[in-house]
């Protein structure tokens, strides 16, 4: 029988690791402002513009009497309606679905009516995953829901990651995260996104790894990703799952993989694969940009292999991202790999954007 007010009470214990998490978070963005000021910099010499900082962030790019802003990874690429409409997951997942894209299956619930989770799970089959219906950066995501003791736990973890919003329960797919990323309807980039792994030394355990982790992440000055990596339910289950816990001392040199959601990730776990995507990706995001009017768009895929289609392989669409984090594309272990994102972003708003984010010089108010 399910007992609300045991839910609520961990709800709000759950609600205070949260909070706790959020503010790590926020000591790493000193480490995404330089890189996104370093980002920018570059790309605006090489399309042959300038740049200047105009306060909280903003930087003003100029070119030919036509100027832009930017702030993090964020662009005046596409409208706000787009970007209100791509942050709701559920709207995302009935747009795609009716479109006939491949999608997990999925049961949209609340905190109050987890039994509707738990029926529809026991007529599916193999393992599901728990997220808020909005949000980003994997907050409140925990996968490896295989059972009713899982599912209370990752609903309460879901439920404390946001307010008064849907939770969502869907299939959990084999393989690799992937994100597309779309210019204009065209693919310019694939970023493999492995799962998360601690270097074992043969000495530490797996909790001491991840505590190394984050000092380095920290301290280093260098961006090896833009986020701690936790130890949440995500990584307990994983662990669990792969005879593993907090314990374990993983062999010298092992890469050992602690949680499956890729957002905590860091740049030894990315590689740009573009190469090896099947020409059916380029025609996918050409579809889905045009359908929802966007210029700019990271499509996130679960697949087993990314030279095949996801139609022969089980593979589904996970998140559709606006704006999408140009991070992601400078943060790969193959460096030589690399596109210039960024300068293809601005030779695209000075030159080819339909839609005109410039501002005018004698208009501009910096």
């Amino acid at each position: 029988m399910l007992n609300i007010n045991a839910l609520l009470l961990n709800l709000g214990r759950y609600h205070a690791l949260v909070q706790r998490t959020r503010t790590k978070k926020l000591s790493f963005l000193q480490i995404r402002r330089k890189f996104y000021a370093d980002y920018w910099s570059d790309a605006a010499k090489k399309v042959g513009a300038d740049i200047r900082d105009v306060g909280s962030d903003y930087f003003l790019i100029s070119k030919n009497n036509r100027s832009v802003l930017v702030q993090f990874h964020q662009v005046s690429i596409d409208t706000y309606l787009n970007l209100k409409l791509v942050t709701s997951k559920t709207m995302i997942q009935k747009i795609l679905a009716k479109g006939g894209y491949p999608i997990p299956r999925f049961k949209i619930f609340d905190i109050s009516s987890l039994n509707k989770a738990r029926d529809w799970m026991a007529e599916q089959q193999g393992s599901f995953v728990i997220k808020p219906s909005r949000g980003s950066g994997g907050r409140g995501i925990t996968t490896g829901i295989t059972n009713d003791k899982r599912l209370k736990k990752a609903t309460v973890a879901a439920a404390a990651s946001l307010k008064k919003e849907s939770l969502i329960i869907e299939q959990q797919v084999k393989g690799d995260s992937y994100r597309l990323l779309y210019l204009n309807g065209k693919l310019i980039d694939v970023i493999q996104r492995c799962r998360p792994t601690v270097v074992g030394n043969g000495k530490s355990s797996i909790r001491e790894l991840i505590a190394d982790e984050n000092r380095q992440r920290h301290e280093t000055g260098t961006s090896r990703s833009f986020n701690p990596l936790t130890v949440d339910l995500d990584c307990l289950f994983y662990l669990e799952d792969h005879h593993m816990n907090l314990n374990t001392v993983p062999k010298q040199g092992e890469k050992a993989m602690v949680k499956n959601v890729a957002n905590e990730n860091a740049q030894r776990d990315n590689f740009s694969v573009r190469a090896r995507a099947h020409p059916y990706y380029q025609e996918l995001g050409k579809k889905i940009s045009e359908s929802l009017s966007l210029n700019l768009i990271g499509i996130d895929i679960m697949a087993e292999d990314i030279a095949a289609p996801l139609d022969t392989q089980g593979g589904v669409i996970n998140e559709i991202n606006i704006p999408p984090g140009l991070h992601y594309h400078e943060l790969i272990d193959n460096q030589q790999d690399k596109a210039d994102i960024g300068q293809q972003v601005l030779e695209f708003i000075f030159t080819k954007s339909a839609i005109d984010p410039t501002i005018p010089s004698d208009l501009c108010p910096f």
